[in-house]
């Protein structure tokens, strides 16, 4: 009867151990890292990311330290923002986002600083990076400056967007004449001109403000005012070139 109970027991525990073995490899596999998401803004390669942060496809997704992966991302330069989670059963989702001056403004102490896309002040920010520059005759601080932050917003656009046009604009200037109301001036860096937008100014302007640059360029004429107003640009004393 004993040997009985005994070979009843073993028999009990061997299938118990097999279920065991059996689930824990079932939940390993259903909980094993198949898919890394990165969401970042800046150019790099996804595969320097994961190695830097140790990440094997195939390895068991709850045996990653989220406070150590963030860790290490937090001591990376000029990063503004992080983050990283865990989304079952097989995905860790990674966001990285770099300080990335959208443009550059002058103080009043005639000290020329970065612009993030947020419009926040970069003042200790030493990069060399060719962005837009933006000259206004207000020179409140620029978190405060609604009219230096509404150029802000339209450039982050048009980056976003446009990068090669985006990146052919030199210089915008603001000036107030009756607040809010402001003129804009806006030097591209295919022609010598400026062209003058009164009170207005957006994405689809700049667009189009490049390609009247363009045909300026391609027909050799040099107006000697350019503005716009509800019929389009405007070209004014025109002399062509030869």
């Amino acid at each position: 009867m004993k040997n009985r109970s005994l070979l009843i027991f073993l028999i009990s525990m061997i299938i118990l151990l097999f279920f065991s073995i059996g689930g824990t490899v079932v939940f390993y596999n259903i909980f094993k890292l198949k898919k890394v998401e990165i969401e970042k803004n800046f150019d790099m390669d996804n595969r320097k990311i994961t190695k830097y942060l140790n990440l094997e496809i195939g390895q068991f997704l709850f045996s990653y330290n989220i406070k150590n992966m963030e860790e290490k991302l937090e001591i990376l330069p000029s990063i503004r923002d992080f983050s990283v989670k865990l989304e079952l059963p097989d995905t860790i989702k990674i966001s990285i986002f770099k300080i990335m001056p959208i443009a550059m403004s002058i103080d009043s102490n005639d000290t020329i600083y970065y612009l993030d896309q947020s419009g926040k002040a970069l003042k200790d920010l030493v990069i060399k990076t060719k962005v837009p520059l933006i000259i206004t005759d207000n020179k409140r601080e620029s978190e405060k400056n609604n009219n230096l932050q509404h150029v802000i917003k339209v450039l982050a656009e048009l980056k976003k967007t446009n990068t090669n046009i985006y990146e052919k604009i030199e210089k915008i200037e603001i000036k107030e004449t009756n607040r809010p109301l402001c003129d804009y001036f806006v030097n591209y860096w295919t022609i010598e001109q400026v062209f003058y937008l009164k009170n207005i100014l957006n994405v689809d302007l700049l667009r189009e403000g490049f390609l009247v640059s363009l045909y300026i360029d391609e027909n050799n004429f040099n107006p000697k005012r350019i503005t716009y107003n509800s019929f389009g640009f405007i070209f004014w004393g025109i002399k062509y070139e030869t």
